[in-house]
């Protein structure tokens, strides 16, 4: 009986020890909409397509148009389109939340009768209602020309942002019901409210704006966003502990002082059009989208070029450095019932324990946070001297607990040398399968931390493996509900 014990373990030690590899990245919406924009309420993601399916840009003549607005409310589990008054084509680019209620800035879009066309409305809804209904409010202006871009609440002040005819910027006092127009300030593409008196607004092509008096004047802040260059032109903003952090075609920018002065953040991107970005604790996110034509296709006799992103970026130091995290994500273009779905990345969101992403051509994409939330020993700590993985600790423990591992050079074999390897690290069940995959990524020498949230796991005994460069070691942890 004993020997037979220790058969079943090696065997499953075998069996740990050589699991492949496998995707991280899900596909929670498979819509062939384009999902420019994301918002959280609770436990509710609000997902805005551009309200058309992507064979519309390739042959109008099909006028396949698609639900504005999607929502889930089981993270990601089932999605439902709730009846919007913008039936027909209308381009969701953003939401605020303010407590219960989400606002969302719509534009391009056909009301019930389908030849009358809208500008921009701005539409709210309730979590009263499950987010089913979606009520309108009066347009900022009647201006035809007026596209929405960019909205945010300060304290209980709605602020959008757009097009600059007649103006750019609009402030609502009464959730809505009426707008004035902001001071002077060019085409509005992003705006970020903070707790203390500043807002901020980027622009297309004119750098960065704060302003103390809730808009009515605006201040230019744009010391090291070049004049003539991508890093005038704002795609997304951000806020992280006391640093703000803008996406640009040219990089990712990061300032310490309130928007006085910018530094170019850019080390480990791969693909610098960001044009998304989410904060989770000390983590954040960026997401990309390439410039240039990746491919050209033919449908129909129609020829179009297709261009292709970077997937997604994280960081961990405050944008010091970045590492991609695209496991699991479609690295090239590849047919999605009819359309193409890429890592053109136009939307984050994090819900639930979970990093969400809004894709031009392929829907939502999910992954848990767990899965890519890791952390790096201060400089200065001492280096290790040979690789290892530590116990877990907290353990037993629910739901989360810390691993830390070290790894040394690839070719000295101390940690000295200063080359990189690839890392592993992974969870399994007492089956051999992966739960979990925490680390999989080249790596420098040195003393890490991973965090693994076991929220979604059941009572028992688990292993965690390390592999970097020929060096594996497994440790058992145990779950506790």
């Amino acid at each position: 009986m004993h020997k037979k014990r220790i058969t079943v373990t090696g065997l499953f030690l075998f069996a740990l020890f050589s699991a492949g590899a496998e995707a991280q990245w899900t596909q929670s919406l498979p819509i062939n909409s384009p999902v420019i924009s994301l918002a959280v309420n609770g436990t509710t993601l609000i997902a805005g397509t551009n309200g058309r399916d992507t064979v519309i840009f390739i042959d109008t003549s099909l006028a396949r148009y698609a639900p504005t607005i999607y929502l889930t409310t089981d993270n990601g589990k089932s999605w439902a389109a709730p009846d919007t008054a913008v039936k027909w084509g209308g381009a969701a680019r953003c939401f605020a939340v303010n407590g219960s209620t989400v606002y969302a800035g719509i534009f391009g879009g056909f009301t019930n009768n389908p030849g009358l066309i809208i500008p921009t409305v701005i539409y709210s809804s309730g979590a009263s209602t499950n987010f089913a209904r979606w009520d309108p409010a009066p347009a900022p202006t009647p201006d035809f020309y007026f596209w929405i871009f960019s909205m945010a609440f300060f304290g209980s002040d709605l602020y959008i942002g757009g097009s600059d005819a007649p103006s750019a910027f609009y402030r609502s006092t009464n959730s809505g019901a009426g707008w004035t127009a902001g001071g002077s300030i060019s085409e509005v593409t992003a705006l970020l409210a903070l707790s203390d008196t500043n807002l901020f607004g980027g622009t297309a092509g004119e750098g960065m704006f704060r302003s103390n008096n809730t808009g009515t004047s605006w201040m230019t802040i744009d010391s090291g966003l070049v004049a003539g260059t991508e890093a005038r032109w704002i795609n997304c903003l951000a806020s992280s502990g006391t640093s703000l952090f803008v996406g640009t075609p040219g990089g990712i920018f990061r300032s310490s002082n309130n928007g006085t002065s910018w530094t170019k953040v850019n080390t480990g991107l791969t693909d610098t059009n960001v044009t998304a970005l989410a904060v989770s604790g000390s983590t954040i996110f960026a997401g990309t989208s390439t410039q240039t034509i990746d491919s050209v296709y033919e449908y129909n006799g129609w020829y179009f070029g297709v261009d292709v992103g970077g997937g997604i970026f994280r960081s961990t130091d405050n944008g010091a450095t970045w590492a991609a995290v695209n496991a699991g994500f479609p690295a090239t273009q590849t047919q999605l019932r009819g359309a193409l779905t890429d890592m053109d990345v136009r939307s984050l969101a994090v819900c639930g324990g979970t990093l969400f992403a809004g894709s031009y051509a392929g829907g939502v994409w999910q992954r848990p946070l767990s899965d890519m939330a890791t952390s790096v020993e201060p400089k200065g700590a001492e280096s290790p001297l040979q690789c290892r993985l530590d116990q877990n600790y907290p353990n037993p423990f629910n739901p989360s607990t810390n691993i830390q591992y070290s790894i040394v050079s690839a070719q000295s074999g101390s940690a000295s040398g200063g080359h990189r390897q690839l890392t592993i690290v992974k969870v399994y069940d007492v089956l051999g399968r992966v739960v979990a995959t925490l680390v999989n990524e080249v790596k420098e020498p040195g003393t890490y931390t991973v965090t693994f949230n076991g929220s979604n796991l059941a009572s028992g005994i688990y292993f965690y493996r390390l592999q970097a460069g020929q060096y594996v070691e497994c440790r058992k942890m145990i779950v506790m509900k």
